[in-house]
């Protein structure tokens, strides 16, 4: 799977976790989980979206997350420690899972399928793995449009960058579709966009840009004067306290497993 995000900086995924936070919770309150005794976090990442299903699900859950980094594992690994025994990470590959057949009673992944070539074949993997009558759930960004008032031009550029550097930047509006190709009868949707004078909404940006740089440069999307310039302008948002920024659309859909 081809990630072009390198994550140096572990506080990107701190900041996503607590801009996410609220938004996965809503989610999670609103699907009618099944009695699950076993549940599957697919990129998984430094562990926060699995730490957060450990704290929605009843205890005596056994929560695994897999990520293909085994650097962020180890990460994930090291902050859970032994109070969450319940918790297990390994390393793993979303497209080919080591799991058998109908293991998991809920499979979840949250921000993972954007940044894929094929995300229908993960998904599969996703319904693969997942007990009849569990479900299986995804959270995704659609960014096509963001943007902030006062307005900035760093912003009107964002949604153009993302789409050159993810592989599918706008798969929000692509998720119902897909799972109705894998034979889901009713696919559940909800959308949620965040919005506000949040520091760390614009925060976000910055960071994501700064992650994604060395990317953006090896595929000639930017130059490295042009990357410093847009940096220093999603510098400057950040720091105007009464700037309003408008989150990337959320899409929130889940299917029960037949």
């Amino acid at each position: 799977m081809a990630y072009a995000i390198s994550e140096q900086n572990l506080e990107r995924q701190k900041l996503l976790a607590s801009i996410m936070g609220p938004v996965t919770d809503r989610f999670l309150e609103s699907l009618p989980l099944p009695s699950v005794s076993r549940c599957l976090d697919l990129g998984c990442g430094m562990g926060e979206t699995t730490r957060q299903l450990a704290g929605k699900l009843d205890n005596g859950v056994e929560l695994i997350g897999v990520d293909q980094d085994p650097n962020l594992i180890e990460v994930a690994r090291s902050v859970s420690g032994s109070a969450d025994g319940k918790i297990t990470f390994q390393q793993g590959d979303a497209a080919h899972l080591s799991f058998e057949d109908q293991t998991f009673d809920f499979v979840f992944a949250r921000y993972l399928l954007h940044h894929l070539d094929q995300p229908q074949v993960v998904l599969a993997e996703m319904l693969r793995v997942c007990k009849s009558g569990g479900i299986v759930a995804v959270q995704e960004p659609d960014c096509a449009k963001q943007y902030c008032y006062p307005e900035s031009w760093a912003y009107e550029k964002i949604p153009e960058i993302y789409s050159r550097v993810f592989a599918n930047a706008f798969i929000g509006r692509q998720l119902y579709s897909l799972f109705r190709q894998l034979g889901c009868p009713s696919p559940h949707i909800d959308v949620m966009t965040l919005a506000g004078v949040n520091v760390e909404l614009r925060r976000s940006y910055r960071m994501v840009i700064e992650a994604i740089g060395p990317a953006l440069i090896e595929k000639g999307i930017l130059d490295s004067k042009e990357l410093q310039e847009l940096g220093e302008e999603l510098r400057r948002v950040e720091e105007q306290d009464e700037v309003l920024c408008v989150w990337s659309p959320t899409f929130s859909v889940w299917v029960n497993r037949t």
